[in-house]
């Protein structure tokens, strides 16, 4: 089946996925949910939900989030929970978002922001000239990383987005505003392919890598990030160490692997936290590259 084609069956059959009950009753079986012991967080799953792919929720441990910002953005807790109300109370990720998916049948009504509350507060504190956003899915990463870069403007740090994903109908969310968008390039396409000539020569200082975590995705984007660097570049991926990558990488550059779990409020799954490496610009010009 040609690319595009297979894209457009797998939307249909995510459109369709708040009525997938025997897949949803699957999901809470493999995770050892049961009926009597939580039954609302069961039973909202089950009937309602449409997420069967990746899961959103709110984060219930806001002190360990800013304490971990503080510890490696270069910013102070306060300023991490200012960043983390600030996104709670953003138009664009409330009621904005809420209008936005009201009527959707693949999407919650009330869209939490859940773990991408990191990437909006390491937007904020480290201000980056680039972002890279490998996935975009639904779009919910994209409006967040938007959001972080217009109020970096407002403080005089300009900053863009560059997304990328293999399905032209990712990203969904986002709203076609000439406003929200004005610092966002959407690519479609491999990562292999795209990357490199998207971001030729421009001082990148962070990347989101969530296309799937295999090596061979992880070694590639974090190599272009790293052969480019701004001041520093922060590699966040979220497979919490299920690919090896980012544990490779931190020992070949002599820097410490971060690890931060977030804790799903009123939610069945637990998350595998994301895997951030903070990469001073002079640590990332003498890397060799990756050994054969």
């Amino acid at each position: 089946m040609p690319d595009d084609l297979r894209a457009t069956a797998r939307h249909a059959l995510r459109r369709m996925s708040r009525l997938r009950w025997l897949t949803k009753r699957h999901i809470l079986q493999r995770y050892d949910v049961k009926l009597r012991d939580e039954p609302k967080i069961y039973l909202r799953y089950l009937l309602w939900d449409p997420e069967v792919e990746s899961y959103s929720y709110e984060i219930a441990n806001d002190d360990e989030l800013c304490a971990f910002a503080a510890r490696n953005f270069g910013c102070t807790v306060d300023d991490a929970k200012g960043y983390l109300r600030e996104a709670r109370t953003d138009p664009e990720l409330t009621t904005r978002l809420s209008e936005r998916t009201r009527w959707r049948f693949d999407a919650k009504t009330k869209l939490p922001v859940g773990n991408r509350l990191l990437w909006y507060v390491a937007a904020r504190a480290t201000k980056p000239p680039l972002i890279i956003e490998t996935g975009i899915y639904e779009g919910l990463g994209s409006i967040v990383l938007l959001r972080a870069l217009e109020h970096n403007a407002r403080e005089g740090a300009e900053g863009r987005l560059v997304s990328l994903d293999t399905d032209p109908h990712s990203g969904f969310l986002v709203r076609d505003d000439a406003e929200l968008t004005k610092r966002w390039t959407k690519v479609i396409g491999f990562t292999s392919d795209k990357l490199p000539e998207v971001v030729a020569g421009e001082p990148i200082g962070m990347l989101l890598q969530d296309t799937p975590h295999t090596e061979e995705n992880q070694r590639h984007e974090f190599g272009v990030a790293l052969r480019q660097p701004a001041d520093q570049v922060v590699l966040i991926e979220g497979s919490g160490g299920y690919c090896p990558t980012a544990g490779q990488l931190a020992e070949q550059l002599g820097i410490e692997l971060l690890h931060f779990r977030e804790q799903a409020k009123d939610h069945f799954w637990t998350p595998p936290g994301q895997q951030v490496l903070v990469v001073p610009k002079a640590v990332a010009d003498a890397w060799p590259g990756w050994p054969d």
